[in-house]
């Protein structure tokens, strides 16, 4: 066997199964962590994430977020994408987030679906801290113009907590409205 063939097959068996599997969906809350950044020619790229815990095993939900992408620079945001990563307690759980729930960003994601993928990692316990990863890039596709991602540590809020409602009185039956008529 040449060096080029062992070299290759360990590449294409990671490749066809080694990555994290989808399960599910969550509802978007507050425990989410959302990074970011924006593109010189206009647009913007959040991704929201939390870690679950899935049966002993991790599980990272999360949604990718995009607002007013310049459409001068198509797969851009796909790049930036492919090249991001979730950390958990500081570990890379998760590379390429263009699997995310893709959606439109909105006054309020609390309550929108985010997709969940279970990774081969076992759950750490307690509240474990998740980073989203988000690096700088540059697109050189547009062969008039080099477009460049900066990540933001200046993300809009997009989780909102939920609005306190006043309590609501327990409503008591009147003493004759629990009593037969007699006839």
């Amino acid at each position: 066997m040449s060096l080029r063939y062992l070299m290759i097959v360990p590449l294409l068996l990671a490749a066809c199964g080694g990555g994290p599997k989808l399960q599910g969906t969550d509802a978007i809350d507050q425990t989410y962590t959302v990074a970011g950044g924006k593109f010189d020619a206009g647009g913007t790229v959040l991704v929201a994430a939390a870690a679950r815990d899935f049966g002993g095993r991790l599980a990272i939900c999360g949604a990718r977020l995009q607002d007013k992408i310049n459409s001068s620079i198509p797969g851009a945001e796909e790049a930036v994408l492919l090249s991001s990563y979730v950390t958990v307690n500081g570990d890379t759980v998760m590379r390429d987030l263009r699997n995310l729930s893709r959606l439109s960003l909105g006054d309020n994601l609390t309550g929108r679906p985010a997709k969940c993928f279970v990774t081969g990692d076992r759950w750490p316990g307690g509240s474990p801290e998740v980073a989203v990863r988000l690096p700088r890039h540059q697109d050189r596709s547009n062969r008039q113009r080099v477009v460049t991602f900066m990540p933001s540590d200046e993300v809009p809020l997009v989780i909102q907590p939920p609005q306190p409602t006043a309590p609501v009185p327990e409503q008591q039956p009147s003493p004759g409205q629990w009593q037969r008529s007699s006839s």
